[in-house]
C-alpha cells in the first residue's frame, strides 16, 4: 500500500506544482475549495485512478504497457466499489496485495498542498502519518534516502541491461558496482533510522 500511496502522492504533487507533464496512472485531481489558506495551500482529492502503467517509444509512437492487465482505464469509487467490476481486477489486485478498500482509502483521501512545498516534503507528509518505517526517518534523511534510491534503481536497469545484451563485461559491472553503487548503498543504509 506504501509504494501505491507514494505513487498516488507523487503524481498529485506533480500535478500541484503545474509542471504540464502527464502524469501516469492519475486522473486529474479536483479542488475540494477554492479559498486560500493563510499558507496559501490547497486541498484535492482524485475522482478516479488509472492502474500503473509505462510508456514505450515504438517506431515514433507511444504506447502504453499496463501492469494490470484488467485494468486499462480510468475507475471511479462508484466502479472500484461495484462487485462486477472488482472481480475482473481482483486476483491481479491480491497480487499486488492491493484490497478493493485500499483503493477507495486513496480515492477517499484528502490531500493538501502547500505553496513553496518540495514534492518530497508532500510526500513525508503523507506517507510517515500512517506508515512507521516512514515516520522513523528524519525529514532530511528521508529526502537523502530517496534521492539515492532513484539512483540505485536507474543504475540497476542501465547496468543489467546493458549486461544482457553483451554490452557490458561482468568484470565492468562489478568494477562499477564497486566504484559507484556499493558505496552509495552503504550511505543509503546508514540513513536509514536505527542504522549505527
Amino acid at each position: 500500500m506504501l509504494r501505491v500511496k507514494i505513487r498516488y502522492l507523487l503524481g498529485i504533487m506533480a500535478l500541484i506544482l503545474g509542471s504540464g507533464i502527464t502524469v501516469t496512472g492519475l486522473a486529474a485531481p479536483s479542488p475540494i475549495s477554492q479559498t486560500e489558506q493563510v499558507a496559501q495551500s490547497k486541498t484535492y482529492r482524485l475522482s478516479e485512478l488509472e492502474g500503473p502503467y509505462v510508456t514505450f517509444m515504438n517506431r515514433g509512437k507511444l504506447e502504453r504497457r499496463y501492469l494490470f492487465t484488467n485494468w486499462r482505464q480510468p475507475l471511479n469509487a462508484t466502479q472500484i466499489a461495484d462487485d462486477q467490476v472488482w472481480a475482473s481486477i481482483e486476483a491481479e489486485m491480491a497480487d499486488a496485495k492491493l484490497s478493493q478498500g485500499d483503493l477507495l482509502d486513496i480515492l477517499d483521501e484528502e490531500y493538501t498542498a502547500s505553496q513553496g512545498d518540495s514534492l518530497i516534503q508532500f510526500i513525508f507528509k503523507y506517507t510517515s502519518a500512517d506508515n512507521e518505517e516512514v515516520a522513523a526517518f528524519d525529514p532530511e534523511n528521508f529526502r537523502q534516502f530517496m534521492i539515492y534510491q532513484t539512483y540505485v534503481n536507474i543504475w540497476m536497469l542501465s547496468r543489467t541491461t546493458r549486461y544482457q545484451e553483451k554490452n557490458l563485461a561482468f568484470t565492468d559491472l562489478t568494477a562499477d558496482y564497486d566504484a559507484n553503487l556499493r558505496p552509495l548503498m552503504k550511505k543509503m543504509y546508514l540513513l536509514a533510522p536505527g542504522a549505527e
